[in-house]
């Protein structure tokens, strides 16, 4: 690499010309310039060229004959082709030299165009679009020719990324992970069956709900998951996996390898894995792989030997560029527009393996993180992962909306890193920023995800209490929780929200009850993260045992007592033919029952005793073998 090569922060790719910025911010240009996307109008530009001499860029993007910028303040801004609308600037001013704004918002935080069409992403989670809508690529129905302003894609806001393809064709990803296209559909890329030509509005691909980012090629689709892995679908050789299936929108795996970076051309794709290595597939007719061979390629194939690779982009067009981590650039493919930056255009060679243009470098020192997402999101928790080749990183976090300081929350070495102890139902945002050493990257952000809603705790019903004794009682409610609480006290007493006891019991027994006593209990769920609201009081008496009774060791239990119109005999003896009486205090028999068998319960009809205190008698042949006290009340 020459030592007075021109070095760059940041080097982005349009298929025909390129974009980079420099430490101070300045922008500067090379390549196709004729509808002025390098701020010119002439055809070629075979040497950087100053684009303005604004400094507060914050991120480029380019399509295929226009440049997007964002501004610091989050304003989106748009130079060079304005065909069918795609600069949306709600003009059909078709050439644009200079810098236009786009719209009045300033929360703009990703664009991604087409060759006639714009994607571009806010900050609150929405996709809008404009240009070329003529097979729905804008996500607005009806299909029209053009759209000249953004219109925004649905109605969701939690769209994390988007893509554009090459033929018409839109892909995004949601903070969930799950992946959905619209637009043309060739080759069945997002709904099977050659009859379906177009989709009006964001369809989900799939249900995996682990894609983390996708570049879209004309035909076919590459998309990586969390774990690194590249898959594809669409139809063609560029989808890399040796031609079978033929037609496909179901996701297919390429290789097992993890990838550092991808890029989708029309017919063809780049990549790097992660050991370093560069790879291409697809159509070759013209050598536009870089393997020094005319060779279509079904699988991936290593473009020589280097293992210092660190980006690659391949669009639209016959030319490919990547970088090296040594800072050094280089293209192959055509050169006829002054798309090597190196001083020539016009050019009739085809290079069929990468060139380096020595007058050209892009810095190394520390790159920002790009492809922010939040994922595994649950009521208080979610996984940020993002892309980067450091292995350190800082992270600044806070409520939506808040100001940053340039103060890391936290410093961590885990790419995703698990964010915990957050608020249930609450809106956040992240920065992050790479660490090299002494170096750090600009801060990239925000990012913005919601947790989880906690589901209401549903609040028991249907209280009762049973088996009642002098002693306890059996508790129960319906409900459809695994825990409980509970909270009891003599009836009438005033509840403190407190719980008693805690179980996971339903009938519950409370026991160390007194005789003769009114209690009531509060009962409500206990689902861990919340809890549903108190339910009660239900009043409940305990059993009476009075003076000269015998006490009950023949599992006698006589509830309710005090009763009104009903009274039950549990009972549980050791011989048959025993028989029940009830006296009043004058000593005249009430009623009287034969206990047929050892164990039962009986039911007495008490609608027709006057209140009062009535004495209940079990015996056999004569001798007494339970007595108790029932008070009758109306």
């Amino acid at each position: 690499m020459a030592l007075t090569a021109q070095c760059y922060e940041t080097l982005n790719f349009g298929g025909r010309h390129t974009i980079g910025q420099k430490s101070d911010g300045s922008l500067w240009g090379w390549g196709y310039g004729i509808a002025g996307q390098v701020l010119t109008l002439n055809e070629a530009e075979p040497n950087p060229i100053a684009l303005g001499s604004q400094t507060d860029w914050k991120s480029v993007a380019l399509g295929v004959f226009n440049t997007f910028v964002i501004k610091q303040d989050g304003t989106l801004w748009g130079c060079g082709s304005n065909q069918h609308g795609s600069l949306g600037v709600n003009t059909t001013t078709l050439f644009n030299p200079t810098f236009q704004q786009i719209t009045t918002a300033s929360n703009w935080v990703k664009v991604a165009p087409s060759k006639y069409f714009t994607l571009a992403l806010k900050a609150d989670g929405t996709i809008w679009a404009w240009g070329q809508n003529d097979y729905y690529q804008c996500g607005n129905s009806p299909a029209t020719a053009q759209e000249l302003v953004p219109l925004q894609v649905g109605t969701a806001t939690d769209w994390v990324e988007i893509a554009a393809g090459t033929s018409r064709t839109a892909f995004a990803i949601k903070a969930d992970g799950t992946i959905w296209g619209w637009g043309k559909n060739p080759s069945s890329i997002i709904i099977y069956g050659s009859s379906t030509q177009n989709v009006a509005f964001p369809t989900q691909v799939g249900t995996d709900n682990d894609w983390v980012t996708m570049s879209v090629g004309g035909q076919h689709i590459l998309a990586q998951k969390t774990d690194g892995t590249l898959w594809s679908w669409g139809s063609g050789p560029s989808m890399g996996v040796g031609g079978t299936p033929a037609v496909t929108n179901t996701p297919q795996q390429i290789s097992t390898d993890t990838w550092k970076t991808f890029s989708a051309g029309g017919s063809t794709s780049v990549g790097i894995k992660t050991n370093g290595t560069l790879w291409a597939w697809g159509d070759n007719s013209n050598g536009q792989l870089g393997d020094g061979t005319s060779i279509t390629h079904f699988l991936p194939t290593q473009i020589g030997t280097d293992t210092d690779w660190n980006t690659v982009h391949g669009k639209y067009s016959p030319t490919t560029m990547a970088t090296k981590t040594d800072g050094s650039v280089w293209y192959w493919g055509t050169n006829y527009y002054g798309e090597f930056g190196d001083g020539t255009s016009y050019n009739l060679n085809y290079y069929t393996t990468p060139v380096q243009t020595v007058g050209i470098c892009v810095t190394t020192g520390c790159a920002v993180p790009s492809g922010l997402t939040a994922t595994s999101i649950t009521t208080t928790s979610a996984s940020l992962g993002w892309t980067s080749t450091a292995v350190l990183w800082d992270v600044e976090w806070n409520t939506a909306g808040f100001s940053p300081t340039g103060t890391p929350t936290q410093t961590t070495s885990d790419n995703p890193y698990l964010l915990t102890n957050l608020t249930a139902n609450t809106s956040y945002e992240y920065y992050v920023r790479a660490k090299c050493g002494v170096d750090s990257s600009a801060w990239v952000g925000p990012f913005s995800f919601t947790t989880n809603t906690i589901a209401p705790c549903p609040t028991p019903t249907l209280l009762t209490a049973t088996n009642i004794t002098t002693t306890s009682a059996s508790l129960e409610w319906t409900s459809t929780a695994v825990l409980w609480d509970i909270e009891r006290g003599i009836s009438g007493f005033t509840p403190t929200g407190t719980p008693t006891q805690t179980t996971s019991d339903n009938p519950y027994t409370l026991n160390s009850l007194t005789s003769n006593t009114d209690y009531a209990y509060y009962v409500r769920a206990n689902c861990s993260v919340n809890t549903s609201a108190w339910t009660g009081p239900f009043n409940f008496t305990t059993a009476t045992v009075g003076i000269g009774e015998i006490t009950n060791t023949l599992g006698v239990n006589i509830y309710p007592n005090p009763a009104t119109d009903m009274v039950m005999l549990d009972y549980n003896l050791t011989i048959p033919n025993a028989t029940l009486a009830i006296y009043d205090l004058t000593g005249r028999s009430i009623s009287k029952n034969r206990l047929t068998s050892e164990k039962g319960v009986l039911q007495l009809n008490t609608s027709t005793y006057q209140p009062g205190m009535y004495i209940i008698v079990v015996k056999e042949a004569g001798v007494i073998l339970y007595q108790q006290k029932l008070i009758i009340k109306h």
